[in-house]
């Protein structure tokens, strides 16, 4: 019976570890990316971990401001990740597949215009369409962070 016990104790205090861990991470990452998707920066961080060069394709969903200039969004989108990225929405919703990194995420996020930042890991092919909604039903879902 003391061995079950033991085991018990010993998941628990595994566990609580790794809870504490977590939280820690989540709290860095909203600290160091406010404006992007948590989700978003664990799975950059998972497929960093043992990405081969070019492996790190991401689709990137980037919402903007109401009112951005879609012209100077494009524009800035395409300097930094040398790709033209879609434009839906008006203007405030753009979609971009890049070979992610953090420095580039960091770079995005700091553009003025930027109000967040969600997307995926597509691996090697890569995503034609949106999948998060900018206004309406959606708007409050897709700033909730888990």
């Amino acid at each position: 019976m003391a061995n079950i016990t033991e085991q018990k104790s010993e998941a628990q205090a595994a566990y609580e570890e790794i809870k504490s861990r977590y939280l820690q991470m989540q709290a860095s990452i909203k600290k160091h990316f406010p404006k992007v998707d948590s989700r978003l920066v664990r799975e950059l961080l998972m497929h960093s971990a043992d990405a081969t060069e070019g492996t790190r394709l991401f689709s990137l969903e980037v919402l903007a401001k109401e009112g951005t200039n879609p012209e100077k969004a494009r524009d800035y989108f395409l300097s930094k990740t040398g790709k033209v990225p879609s434009s839906y929405e008006h203007g405030t919703h753009y979609l971009v597949n890049v070979l992610l990194t953090f420095e580039l995420l960091q770079d995005i996020q700091s553009y003025p215009e930027v109000e967040y930042i969600t997307g995926s890991y597509v691996g090697v092919t890569s995503a034609v369409s949106q999948i998060h909604y900018h206004r309406g039903a959606d708007e409050q879902s897709r700033i909730m962070d888990d």
